[in-house]
């Protein structure tokens, strides 16, 4: 069973299922794998450039909670609560999961969409029946700038055409 890399961890086609695995460590795994390992000396200087900001913006947030008064932190941390439960309801409510299995035989239909440069990262949208019921799941692959995107890319198309699930193109 041949895994493919992901934005937040892998994607792996078994015998019977597609099986997604997500967590924060992949992800981060995934980022500085592409990035420092794998590459270039453009690649590696913008990885330093990017720690050095999240260094910077955690050093940031750190001071200002520190120096802030008690109705300030709690307007804070609420706001960003309150924002991540807004998106968690929103792509809830659009009939988005997080299901980590998604077995072959009830996946109607697979939508790849580019995504935009700079922008937006490349991603499937798979559309399976659940408990009678229509529902949707993201893959979204690494960002166009990493290497290698195009063929993990290619390979997982080929994968689901393999087992006669056409890929619509957006």
């Amino acid at each position: 069973m041949e895994e493919y890399r992901t934005k937040r961890g892998t994607a792996a086609f078994g015998s019977n299922r597609v099986i997604m695995e997500e967590s924060i460590f992949t992800y981060i795994r995934n980022f500085v794998d592409s990035m420092w390992y794998k590459g270039d000396l453009r690649q590696n200087m913008a990885f330093v450039f990017i720690l050095a900001l999240v260094l910077y913006a955690i050093e940031l947030i750190f001071f200002f909670l520190l120096n802030a008064t008690f109705t300030q932190r709690v307007i804070y941390v609420s706001s960003v609560a309150a924002f991540m439960l807004a998106v968690w309801t929103l792509e809830h409510f659009r009939g988005f999961t997080d299901e980590k299995f998604v077995e072959y035989e009830t996946i109607n239909s697979v939508k790849f969409i580019e995504g935009r440069k700079w922008l937006t990262c490349p991603r499937f949208i798979l559309k399976y029946s659940s408990d009678s019921e229509e529902k949707k799941r993201y893959i979204t692959m690494p960002h166009e700038l990493l290497g290698g995107v195009e063929k993990d890319v290619d390979e997982m198309k080929k994968e689901f055409r393999s087992r006669d699930i056409e890929v619509e193109e957006k």
